[in-house]
């Protein structure tokens, strides 16, 4: 307690130095003090410096500097100062909860400086940051991501559980206990969740979009594009869950809504590439093939590498009796898309029309090798083999 209290009084010192009320010499000649005016300036690797000084000479505050130092570490996002500091805390029979779940945020790449998570890590010290006493909210809260990224998905509902008993009102936790119930197609409890969540706030714009992704996963577009007109009232300028709600009005055939949606999505963001290409299909569902060419080509033009809109618009020529247009486009989306059974299946039945039933069957045989489960692939293949 009395070791709190010096700490406490020295941070409180310069807390006041660094706004003027204390001349900074008074601290001279104190490393410590030094290095928490350091630290507190955010000069990290100057602190850094300082708690240096008192590990090296094994002097009074030397817990703490270990502490501060393994701090400023990952305030500089270096994951070897990191892990080097807090070992060698550890080899002086030093340890820390708070510090060890502090690392485990690191490697959870909360700030998104690193290329990804490093999980297995993170679940590591978050492991020993429990066994160390840490029990907060937010700290089940990290474990939970954590688990939910290895797959864990019991142990993921299992934390969000425990950080929710601790903090009732913690909406992100009630959407992402749902996202993880999504993933393990419990969809009753994920929409349980996220009703919880609106009974605690019933203007989160955040809660209305995953009950519109829930309900479209669960096929029930009615409602979903119910979800995505509230998230859309209480902000507008959500492009995606336009587009979604574009698509629900899609799924459900109601081609004039869908074409609206679409319309002013695009109005607001001309870039949308899926945008273009659904309107591209309703038009051909109209049989307006000049203007479902027109947006697929528009579709192109924003994502050269979007295969299915060459396909679409192979099919629309195919469709017009222009087969050689049509197999130039399926051979397009095999360029940008090698892996992609559907384009050899619509290149399949190009080189039908053009009697070319070898290469067919070959196309159908390389669709089935990528995918086995091809029932259509199969139904055609079979049809050719038998003819």
């Amino acid at each position: 307690m009395l070791r709190r209290l010096q700490i406490f009084v020295i941070v409180l010192v310069v807390v006041i130095s660094l706004f003027g009320f204390v001349n900074p010499v008074v601290l001279a000649d104190d490393s410590f003090s030094q290095g928490m005016l350091a630290y507190l300036s955010q000069d990290y690797s100057g602190a850094i410096t300082y708690f240096d000084q008192i590990i090296s000479s094994k002097g009074e505050y030397l817990y703490d500097a270990y502490h501060y130092k393994t701090l400023a570490y990952i305030k500089l996002y270096d994951l070897k100062g990191t892990q080097d500091t807090l070992a060698a805390m550890q080899k002086e029979g030093f340890d820390s909860g708070y510090l060890h779940w502090r690392v485990g945020q690191l490697y959870l790449n909360k700030d998104s400086k690193f290329d990804s998570p490093m999980l297995d890590m993170a679940l590591i010290e978050l492991e020993k940051a429990y066994d160390l006493g840490i029990t907060s909210a937010v700290f089940h809260q990290d474990m939970a991501v954590a688990y939910q990224g290895m797959g864990q998905f019991e142990k993921a509902v299992t934390e969000y559980k425990l950080a929710l008993m601790q903090d009732p009102k913690y909406i992100e936790g009630y959407v992402n206990l749902a996202l993880v119930y999504k993933e393990m197609g419990k969809y009753e409890e994920a929409y349980a969740s996220l009703q919880t969540a609106l009974e605690n706030n019933a203007t989160n714009v955040s809660v209305y979009q995953n009950l519109g992704d829930l309900k479209y996963v669960m096929g029930e577009m009615k409602e979903a594009a119910e979800f995505y007109k509230k998230t859309l009232e209480l902000n507008s300028d959500l492009v995606a869950v336009s587009l979604k709600l574009g698509l629900t009005y899609y799924n459900m055939e109601n081609y004039d809504l869908a074409k609206f949606q679409f319309l002013k999505t695009i109005e607001a963001k001309p870039y949308l590439f899926q945008a273009y290409y659904y309107l591209g299909e309703i038009e051909t569902h109209n049989d307006n093939y000049e203007e479902a060419i027109k947006y697929y080509e528009l579709a192109i033009e924003y994502n050269a590498n979007y295969a299915d809109a060459y396909i679409a618009l192979g099919d629309v020529y195919l469709e017009q009796g222009n087969n050689y247009r049509a197999m130039s486009q399926y051979t397009l989306a095999i360029e940008k898309n090698k892996n992609y059974p559907k384009a050899h299946f619509h290149l399949a039945k190009a080189f039908i029309k053009q009697n070319m039933t070898s290469a067919a069957i070959d196309s159908l045989r390389t669709a089935l090798h990528m995918n086995p489960n091809y029932t259509e692939a199969q139904q055609l293949l079979d049809q050719l083999l038998n003819n």
